[in-house]
């Protein structure tokens, strides 16, 4: 792959790898990329050599214009949006898009229009207590405290930045000091419009596949998940095929080729036909929302169809190179969205390494009826394996886990996901018709259970995943595409390919021995954001335990039941403060799968909904959970606690406050829902509100996890993901 005669290559490659060096490790850098922009040039104007060539004026563009993109939009947006942190002001804002209800909280994505009457217009994320009925693009007016987003997690901060969110607001609830202004917008904007297009194509598809093959369709058609269960979305991570459900370059292609054919065929001119393609491709990006992947295979198409109008045959690495560098110009912050980097890293495996493998092995089958089905099944396993190949870095790294069977997923899945996505589309073009909209939503969910049932039984296998969150696995990853590079560099022969392989089985082989021997064994805690209650669940990966104080929150057993996926809804132990009368907790012992249960007192509520053989009275109490880890409850008529030593770190959770002794206020965490007087710890988290400037609030931030492993800890701020 030779970037010599690909100006575009040189200048879109070159500039990702700036702006990724700028978002991941020092923003400081972009500095350093305009000033070696600036020597390439002025070694161009006294060397000579430089000045024949092209390269080193499209590298010297390319360095110098992503290093001045970075800072302008660190300088001015993040900068100043972080200027505006900690302080209550009356924004003028517009709906964006539909709420997501996660945990106790209504997330909005909103665009300012104005802050306390000055003009700034950012995207802004919005935590709210109640429910806004508000539609996208309405535009609403109220009060809000706002919040540097991502304050504690870099990683939350650029995942959001890189989608244009660059605040964080949170409203508690609304009353007469705290009005909200609803206004319908005069002239719909276009993006109303498109709107209602994306709900149209949700409610026809829901109406005949009401369920988890609703939910598939949709996703693979317009990329919305939301519609997918817990349950299912588990089972696609563990398959390995997250992609497939995410709009992308094979989707698009799908429909833009498919209907480049059925033009052809109908004899449509060429120029008219890629016209066509090209307003469609417009069309399916302004529905699918304009995200990056779909965009980056948006102008791979486009400068295609661009090249068929003017006879002229794309290169596809130049066209890849295009791509990455209009969607930088558009974004610079666009290299933290995992997203696109899987997109890119996945597309240039298959356009570089693909044709490699088409000339060495597939070309050598035998061209009768078992080599075409062998070439067939070669060509599907290739394109998988060159995605997979490519992209497994950034996976590793900022996904967290790899699935060991993801190439076999996508064989498996791969034509039915297309014709499933045709068939969905075909059931939403027809819905009007009635029985053949039936017929096309019919197959439609036979196509969703089959792929269903596929990712079930892979995700389902032994070893189907192996994370690979620490530190360790991001050696390997460097050590590994050392090898290659340098197998390429020194053999350039098979002799590469082999040395590579080996390089790539050693790292993982390393990787696995270290993270089983050294680096696995932590434990989790998470503080739930609840209402009117205390709720906390530990883990250590196979066991768990609930601990929580009466109350009346309504989303209690969701709550918690999201905290537990991953184990089956399955709790080994509830430690829960019922003083009698109604309480949530009751819902959660009803619908939970608990083991055992430890209450204060034992009520006639209460052996409404357990067995009472398996519940243990007791307020004075202390219980091993499992290795390394105890939890001391108390509970009287003053004050009721439990103090939890996970791993050498001593968190006290104050489920009921009162007259507490001292030995209770003392340690490295605390959780409450009221902070007492004379406490020593280094870590405060309130459930609920708080006004304290030295405490963490799930009123604020949502449900926060709590990593701990051998005396240390790290609070991880989930921000409603």
């Amino acid at each position: 792959m030779k970037l010599k005669y690909r100006p575009m290559a040189i200048m879109g490659f070159s500039s990702l790898y700036v702006l990724f060096i700028c978002a991941h490790f020092d923003d400081r850098f972009s500095f350093v990329s305009v000033g070696a922009g600036i020597i390439i040039l002025l070694l161009t104007a006294f060397i000579r050599k430089f000045r024949e060539s092209v390269t080193p004026f499209f590298l010297a563009a390319a360095l110098i214009f992503s290093g001045i993109s970075f800072e302008m939009t660190t300088e001015y947006k993040i900068s100043y949006a972080d200027s505006l942190t900690d302080k209550e002001v009356t924004l003028d804002a517009t709906v964006l898009e539909e709420p997501e209800f996660t945990g106790t909280k209504y997330y909005y994505t909103l665009k300012t229009n104005k802050i306390d009457g000055n003009d700034f217009k950012v995207k802004l994320r919005l935590s709210a207590s109640q429910y806004i009925d508000a539609e996208p693009y309405d535009r609403v007016r109220f009060k809000v405290t706002l919040y540097e987003i991502g304050s504690f997690s870099r990683d939350i901060k650029l995942y959001y930045n890189s989608k244009g969110i660059f605040l964080g607001g949170y409203v508690s609830n609304y009353d007469d000091d705290y009005p909200i202004e609803i206004t319908k917008p005069e002239k719909k904007p276009l993006g109303y419009y498109l709107y209602g297009i994306r709900k149209t194509v949700t409610n026809r598809i829901l109406d005949g596949l009401p369920n988890d093959y609703g939910g598939v369709g949709i996703g693979m058609l317009i990329g919305d998940k939301s519609y997918i269960s817990d349950e299912t979305v588990g089972y696609i991570k563990g398959a390995g095929v997250a992609p497939v459900f995410a709009v992308s370059g094979m989707h698009l292609s799908v429909w833009v080729m498919g209907l480049y054919a059925v033009l052809e065929e109908m004899k449509v001119r060429k120029k008219i036909n890629s016209s066509i393609g090209i307003g469609f491709t417009l069309f399916f990006l302004a529905v699918t929302g304009f995200t990056p992947s779909v965009c980056r295979a948006g102008i791979m198409l486009i400068m295609i169809l661009i090249g068929n109008l003017f006879h002229r045959k794309a290169d596809p690495i130049n066209s890849l190179g295009f791509a990455a560098l209009l969607l930088g110009i558009i974004n610079p912050l666009i290299t933290a969205d995992i997203g696109f980097l899987l997109s890119f890293s996945s597309t240039l495996g298959i356009i570089a390494i693909n044709p490699l493998l088409e000339k060495h092995v597939v070309s050598r089958v035998k061209d009768n009826i078992w080599g075409k089905i062998a070439k067939s099944v070669l060509r599907l396993f290739f394109v998988s394996a060159c995605a997979t190949f490519a992209s497994l870095g950034f996976v590793i790294v900022f996904i967290g886990y790899i699935s060991v069977y993801s190439i076999i997923s996508n064989m498996l899945i791969g034509y039915a996901a297309a014709l499933c996505m045709l068939t969905c589309g075909l059931t939403v073009l027809f819905y009007p018709l009635g029985g053949l909209g039936a017929v096309f939503s019919l197959e439609s969910g036979l196509i969703a259970r089959y792929i269903i049932a596929v990712i079930k039984f892979i995700s389902g296998l032994p070893f189907a995943t192996v994370r690979t969150d620490n530190e360790y696995w991001v050696y390997g990853v460097i050590v590994f595409y050392t090898l290659i590079v340098g197998a390429v560099l020194i053999f350039n022969n098979r002799r590469a390919f082999k040395i590579s392989s080996v390089g790539l089985a050693a790292v993982i082989l390393i990787c696995c021995l270290l993270y089983h021997f050294d680096y696995d064994g932590y434990s989790f805690l998470r503080v739930l954001e609840t209402d009117g209650c205390v709720a906390a669940v530990i883990s250590d990966g196979e066991h768990n335990a609930v601990i929580c104080s009466d109350g009346d929150y309504k989303y209690l057993s969701d709550s918690v039941s999201n905290a537990l996926m991953g184990s089956d809804g399955k709790t080994d132990l509830l430690i829960a403060d019922i003083n009698g009368g109604y309480s949530s907790v009751y819902g959660l012992i009803g619908e939970s799968k608990i083991n055992k249960l430890i209450v204060p007192k034992k009520n006639d509520s209460l052996l409404s909904v357990y067995d009472e053989k398996d519940i243990t009275e007791n307020s004075n109490a202390k219980i091993k959970l499992w290795k390394s880890t105890t939890v001391e409850f108390l509970s009287n008529d003053e004050y009721s606690v439990a103090v939890c030593d996970i791993d050498g770190v001593k968190i006290t959770i104050i489920l009921r406050g009162g007259d507490i002794p001292q030995k209770f206020l003392t340690g490295d965490i605390l959780i409450c829902d009221d902070i007492p007087e004379n406490i020593k710890f280094k870590k405060i988290i309130v459930s609920g509100e708080s006004d304290s400037e030295n405490s963490i609030s799930t009123e604020v931030y949502g449900d926060m996890d709590i990593k701990i492993k051998k005396n240390n800890y790290k609070i991880i701020i989930r921000e409603g993901n």
